[in-house]
């Protein structure tokens, strides 16, 4: 018997399975027609595209990666100044204190007003 006098006395007695057999046939044929050299030669510009889609997945990501390590650098960077700024504002501070300024002045010779301050006016008359 022939291939196609069985697949016939198939289709007479149970036509679902008659389209089984043949389907499966052909995707057999299908599957090795794109396996084939003709078959990958036909889908080179599929083939193609999805290279390059790889191709940039891993060029952004790998700059993806080089731009969060130098976010990491500047905020690491960022928080050292923050703290040298609070440093040298407490730093200010302290030295604007009243206390402070009378125990450096008292290096030099220089001691605290022990009267008040006043002010000197001279009366000048307005040229006019």
């Amino acid at each position: 018997m022939s291939e196609k006098e069985d697949i016939t006395t198939v289709e007479e007695g149970r036509p679902e399975l008659a389209e089984t057999i043949v389907s499966e046939k052909l995707d057999w044929r299908k599957v090795l027609d794109r396996i084939s050299y003709k078959g990958i030669v036909r889908n080179v510009p599929f083939l193609a595209f999805f290279v390059l889609l790889g191709v940039f997945y891993i060029a952004n990501n790998n700059a993806a990666i080089e731009t969060q390590r130098e976010l990491d650098k500047q905020q690491k960077l960022l928080k050292e100044l923050k703290w040298r700024n609070m440093d040298a504002q407490s730093k200010l501070m302290n030295a604007g204190m009243e206390a402070e300024i009378i125990r450096k002045g008292a290096v030099i010779g220089m001691s605290p007003l022990m009267m008040p301050a006043y002010k000197i006016v001279v009366d000048t008359p307005k040229i006019k």
